[in-house]
């Protein structure tokens, strides 16, 4: 095994207790790698320090590792501590998540061009998953999926800083974080509830919040530029900060869950339940903002 030495890179500091219940703190790093791994291949254990007595704890963190074709290789790796029967530092820890073995239950919209893959099909899962070797088997631990009361606060917490950046009056933040919240949630069970568990998840309120900053300085752009927007009046919409952050809101809701269905009785279920939300027309802005876009779109004779 080839050992490389790499220079210590400033890292974003991570702070936890020990059994003494004191503060530890430790570094760390992201190594992005390739998931096809070949036996014939040099693998590099980068460690931080030549000194072994003082080498820190490093742990390596293997995401989705039974959608891969290597599952022997990690399991020598997490049971024996070897790889290809050479020895890992003792320092180099692992830990790995899987995906669980979930068969598809409802049946999934198909639109437009549209593959699904032999194995999936012939499996019937939502995810392409391999057997994990018996070896591994003893130290799986199944979390489940969050509660509802557990989920709201996952997603209170994500949406808190964009919000924070956003919005200085303490009261409007406090009651506009309350109402994305309820929009989400309201979308995730929704969509949960027509299609699958699996078909949402946390990484829908990340695109969330992605969306909600981009429409928030998109929407203060149209507005600023009152002359080339004089067939749509923005500020009809955007005439105080409320109105501003809550557009920014609904744009956002209506590209992460809205477009996605495609059942127009779908749809208009949750039309409904985010015009109760907001107390307003949920689909009048964004499809508005369509035709603003479709007017400045280009098409080359």
């Amino acid at each position: 095994m080839r050992i490389k030495k790499i220079k210590k890179k400033k890292s974003n500091p991570i702070f936890f207790q020990n059994k003494d219940k004191k503060i530890v703190k430790k570094q760390r790093k992201k190594f992005n790698n390739s998931s096809k791994v070949k036996k014939e291949k040099t693998i590099e254990i980068k460690i931080l320090n030549k000194n072994e007595d003082n080498i820190p704890l490093i742990w390596v963190f293997l995401d989705e590792i039974n959608t891969c074709n290597s599952m022997g290789l990690i399991s020598e790796m997490m049971c024996k501590h070897t790889i290809y029967g050479e020895k890992i530092y003792n320092n180099i820890q692992f830990i790995a998540a899987c995906n669980p073995y979930r068969v598809n239950s409802k049946k999934l919209e198909q639109v437009g061009l549209y593959k699904k893959s032999e194995k999936r099909r012939a499996q019937n899962l939502i995810y392409i998953v391999n057997p994990l070797p018996h070896s591994l088997l003893n130290f799986v631990f199944d979390f489940g999926n969050l509660n509802d009361e557990d989920e709201k606060r996952y997603i209170h917490n994500m949406i808190l800083y964009p919000f924070e950046l956003k919005i200085n009056n303490i009261q409007l933040r406090a009651s506009l974080i309350d109402l994305s919240v309820n929009a989400i949630t309201t979308c995730q069970n929704f969509i949960r509830e027509k299609y699958d568990i699996s078909s949402v998840s946390l990484r829908e309120v990340r695109r969330f919040i992605i969306f909600y900053e981009w429409f928030f300085e998109f929407l203060q752009k149209k507005k600023d530029n009152k002359e080339k927007y004089k067939k749509f009046n923005f500020n009809s919409y955007l005439d105080n900060e409320e109105k501003h952050q809550k557009y920014s809101i609904i744009l956002s809701i209506y590209i992460c869950y809205y477009i996605r269905i495609f059942k127009k009785e779908y749809r208009n279920e949750l039309k409904e339940k985010m015009n109760e939300i907001f107390g307003l027309e949920f689909e009048h802005l964004p499809l508005e903002i369509s035709k603003v876009i479709a007017d400045e779109t280009e098409v080359e004779e």
